[in-house]
């Protein structure tokens, strides 16, 4: 998700500095909670095909933390000094470090680049020669734009990108074809997406009331509800079909283009926090989204297109990946104000 909310800025990069060229460098963080865990293999794979197609960017480069940690100190520290060589030999004029860490401030450092972006957070703005005051709470956009407006630049777009090539949208409108799902370009039935997923358990809600929305949706808005998920949400999918009366198609375990030309067909697409809601935005689909222990603001653009129900302001772990209070934030959410949200949505866009 925070990767979806980087890339228009390498589309105004690219539009400011027309004869560079321009790399990313990602440091995946992979973060285990109950029940699930990705690997770095699986991140590569995730970042590739979220740059696949975008015409604003040069290289991909991925630092490869997880498996440097499995490595002995001695190797560790060699694989990791040849990584940082490998970023000087390529000699970059400008480095904006979006991530903020320690991690990558020291990175952007050691890389001897001339011109170094970054916030000014605690120890870490030290590493930086042209610093941020990191304007909070405010959309992660207008955050991360921040580091080009630091250089002087004006911003032209804020809207987020993710290509999708024909292959991709000709399988969107396949799979809701064969599934008896027809695209509002066919004047069928519509289609609400649910997204159950998200990457620590303290950002979900509870199947059981995805399971009575989905049925609510079905019976009184006469809506097709499809669920989706990835390989990790695949139980969780199957328990929420199995609560509802009519059981619901699913799509999963389908690569991220493919992902997207589905959800490009919605009509909504209601969920945790998460990838695929920032995916949506991109495409243009409106959305519901779910927050519990992190913030919205952040994560949701302006505009009533895009609805974020949150209990952040009465989270008692804030940021936690776990949450086994009885009172979770998340959980006090209720179908029946997400009903009212859904209707308010579907009839506002209408039109569209």
């Amino acid at each position: 998700g925070d990767l979806k909310k980087q890339i228009y800025l390498i589309r105004e990069e690219e539009r400011k500095f027309r004869r560079a060229i321009l790399d990313f460098l990602a440091i995946p963080n992979c973060r285990i909670s109950k029940g699930f865990h990705i690997d770095v293999d699986d991140f590569e794979k995730r970042f590739e095909e979220i740059f696949q197609g975008n015409p604003f960017l040069d290289e991909l480069i991925v630092f490869d933390r997880e498996s440097f940690q499995k490595l002995s100190l001695f190797r560790r520290i060699i694989e990791e000094l040849k990584f940082i060589h490998e970023v000087r030999r390529r000699r970059f004029d400008l480095a904006i470090d979006l991530q903020g860490t320690l991690r990558s401030a020291l990175l952007s450092f050691l890389s001897k680049t001339r011109h170094r972006v970054g916030y000014t957070y605690r120890f870490r703005k030290t590493f930086y020669n042209i610093r941020v005051i990191g304007r909070n709470p405010q959309y992660a956009v207008e955050y991360n734009l921040d580091t080009l407006r630091a250089l002087g630049l004006s911003v032209e777009e804020k809207d987020l990108v993710f290509s999708l090539p024909e292959d991709a949208r000709r399988f969107g409108r396949e799979f809701l074809k064969s599934h008896s799902l027809r695209t509002p370009e066919l004047r069928g039935n519509r289609v609400v997406g649910l997204f159950p997923g998200g990457g620590w358990s303290a950002k979900r809600w509870s199947v059981e009331k995805y399971a009575e929305l989905g049925e609510r949706i079905e019976k009184e808005l006469g809506f097709e509800v499809l669920l989706l998920g990835g390989p990790q949400e695949k139980g969780v999918l199957s328990e929420i079909s199995s609560r509802m009366a009519n059981q619901p198609w699913i799509l999963e375990d389908v690569s991220l283009k493919k992902f997207g030309g589905v959800l490009e067909k919605l009509d909504l697409l209601v969920g945790n926090d998460s990838s695929p809601t920032h995916i949506a935005i991109a495409l243009g689909v409106p959305t519901i989204t779910f927050f519990g222990p992190t913030d919205a603001q952040s994560a949701t653009p302006p505009g009533g297109r895009h609805i974020a129900i949150s209990r952040n302001e009465y989270c008692r772990k804030p940021n936690t990946l776990t949450c086994d209070l009885p009172d979770c934030c998340i959980q006090s959410i209720e179908v029946e104000e997400v009903m009212e949200k859904v209707k308010e949505v579907l009839e506002s866009n209408s039109g569209h």
